[in-house]
Formats: C-alpha cells, sequence, structure tokens
C-alpha cells in the first residue's frame, strides 16, 4: 500500500507552514519527488524515501499534488502520486519568504 506520512506526526498541514518533512511508503526505486503548485514544480531529492516539503510549496491553500519520480538513465518513471491537503490561515507576520525553490522546465 502507498501512503505518504509527514515525519514529526501531525496529521494536517497548514498554509506557510516551514520545515515539514515527508517520507514515502509502499512506493519504490524512487529518488525524486515532485510538488506541483500553481506557480510551478519544485524537484527535491529523496534520502530513504524521505524529503522536506519546499516551504514554498505550502504558500497556497488547498490541494498540493506530489509524484514519486524515478530517474533513470532512459529517462524517468513516475511511481506514486499523492495529496495532502493544506489548510487555510493568514500569513503570519514574521513569515520570511523561502528563496526561489522552482524549477525551470525550460532548460
Amino acid at each position: 500500500m502507498q501512503a505518504l506520512q509527514i515525519t514529526d506526526g501531525r496529521d494536517s498541514l497548514w498554509q506557510w507552514d516551514t520545515g515539514v518533512r515527508i517520507k514515502v511508503y509502499g512506493c519504490t526505486e524512487i529518488d525524486q519527488m515532485h510538488f506541483i503548485t500553481p506557480a510551478g514544480t519544485i524537484s527535491k531529492e529523496l534520502s530513504d524515501n524521505e524529503c522536506d516539503i519546499p516551504d514554498s510549496a505550502l504558500q497556497t491553500a488547498g490541494l498540493l499534488k506530489m509524484y514519486a519520480f524515478d530517474r533513470k538513465e532512459t529517462g524517468g518513471v513516475t511511481k506514486c502520486d499523492f495529496l495532502l491537503e493544506v489548510k487555510n490561515r493568514p500569513k503570519p507576520a514574521d513569515y520570511i519568504d523561502p528563496p526561489d525553490e522552482y524549477d525551470n522546465l525550460e532548460e
């Protein structure tokens, strides 16, 4: 069974959260996670099927779509996909915008 877990034990995400780590279960031979956001795609390398959710991916409330990806010499293969709900909340006054994390798919 394919599953995604937030590693600190919480069961929900909120808009403007930072430092959130996830782990993928039941999806083998993956080395990258692709996060689909309204502003573009962000890729993160997986280590032991874990990675951080980019802070930029948590700036918009709604459903966050993610793809577990296996890069191969002959191209790449999407192995699993996941959805996480990001709940709406006001932007905290002390929130610091993260650096640009979006992939340039043109290159």
